[in-house]
């Protein structure tokens, strides 16, 4: 196991501050199983960053999946595979 990581955001290299299970469970806390299945691991500042947008996001990615015809969790694996 590393003690750094790099965030998915903006590339910066990090040490970890936290174990990577207590990280996960704050994940599962927050984000659906779709959500999760597209994850990806980002620093404290873009995470922070982040999550005001998240229910703006949440509804776009709504509304993607309802124009194409799929549920939301759906469009997330498709996207989540991409």
């Amino acid at each position: 196991m590393s003690d750094t990581f790099t965030c998915a955001n903006c590339g910066g290299t990090f040490g970890k501050g936290r174990p990577d299970e207590e990280a996960a469970a704050e994940a599962r806390a927050i984000f659906s199983p779709a959500e999760l299945a597209a994850e990806s691991v980002v620093c404290d500042l873009c995470f922070q960053l982040f999550m005001p947008a998240l229910p703006r996001l949440r509804a776009e990615i709504d509304q993607e999946a309802a124009a194409s015809g799929l549920s939301t969790d759906e469009r997330l694996r498709r996207e989540a595979r991409a």
